[in-house]
């Protein structure tokens, strides 16, 4: 570095490259992370129908994705209103209420900056359909929708799972 006739110092172009290159250290990442409400997403849905000549059972889980981002409020109260069975295009609901249990339990904090993953299951005994709804859950590719309710947004929103077919059809 050199001086002016004043005195004072002058950068030269490799010290201001040292400058820049630290303010990136102090600084750090900067978190872009959009999601200041839960985002949710299911992954491994698996239905499995169970037939009798009064009822068809539905057996079956998937995982629920809760994400809340690091630019949220707070942590969010986060719940499953409600499950459903849909076929391929969310136009035919083949199931309207599906019964289920979470692990961990809903309703959780999803705290900010973090994802939870819940196991939801569905057990046939809280899943009896009418007999003949087996040909339309089998004759299709479906899709689980989870209504999600997450108390920083205040309304329920939906997620559908990526399509899928049902086991025991044959």
């Amino acid at each position: 570095m050199g001086t002016d006739a004043a005195g004072s110092e002058l950068c030269d172009e490799s010290g201001m490259r040292g400058l820049l290159v630290f303010s990136l250290f102090v600084v750090g990442c900067i978190n872009t992370d959009p999601a200041v409400f839960v985002e949710s997403s299911i992954a491994s849905p698996s239905i499995a129908v169970q037939s009798s000549a009064l009822a068809t059972g539905i057996n079956g889980s998937f995982v629920l994705s809760l994400h809340l981002g690091a630019r949220a409020s707070g942590p969010s109260t986060t719940s499953l209103a409600a499950a459903s069975l849909v076929d391929e295009d969310g136009e035919a609901t083949l199931a309207s209420t599906l019964g289920f249990t979470a692990m961990p339990p809903l309703p959780t904090s999803v705290p900010v900056d973090e994802t939870l993953a819940i196991t939801v299951s569905l057990a046939a005994i809280d899943n009896q359909l009418p007999a003949d709804q087996r040909a339309a859950i089998c004759g299709t590719t479906l899709r689980i929708r989870a209504l999600v309710e997450d108390s920083l947004r205040g309304v329920p929103m939906a997620t559908d799972s990526a399509p899928f077919t049902a086991s025991g059809c044959n």
